[in-house]
């Protein structure tokens, strides 16, 4: 079975698109973290509520991040170390790419777990 870790602009792709939730983890299985938090962060209750509806339909199975991360990770939610590793190089990447936005550390996050797992 295909494992997969979704970043989490797929659900509200998927809640914005119309597609069924099934569909995202139709494929295989889904792992989670972060992305859970950052729907959570959703203003409108409204929209908070139809995007945690997607993402509880999907049944994704949480999982500790690669790395720890200040202010960002969960301590039950993430693995110690990585300093130098793969996180640090793929942050970099991304603050190169698109001028240090915000969400570079989360993105990363998901990128080395989701290449980890």
């Amino acid at each position: 079975m295909s494992e997969f870790m979704l970043d989490t602009n797929a659900f509200s792709n998927a809640l914005d698109s119309g597609v069924a939730p099934g569909t995202l983890s139709g494929r295989g299985r889904l792992f989670i973290n972060v992305q859970r938090n950052e729907l959570q962060a959703t203003r409108c209750s409204d929209r908070l509520e139809k995007l945690l509806a997607v993402f509880a339909a999907v049944d994704p199975q949480e999982v500790p991040m690669a790395t720890a991360v200040w202010n960002v990770s969960e301590w039950d939610g993430a693995e110690i170390g990585d300093a130098d590793g793969p996180y640090a190089a793929m942050l970099k990447s991304l603050n190169i790419r698109n001028k240090g936005k915000s969400k570079n550390v989360k993105d990363a996050l998901i990128t080395v777990t989701a290449l980890n797992r």
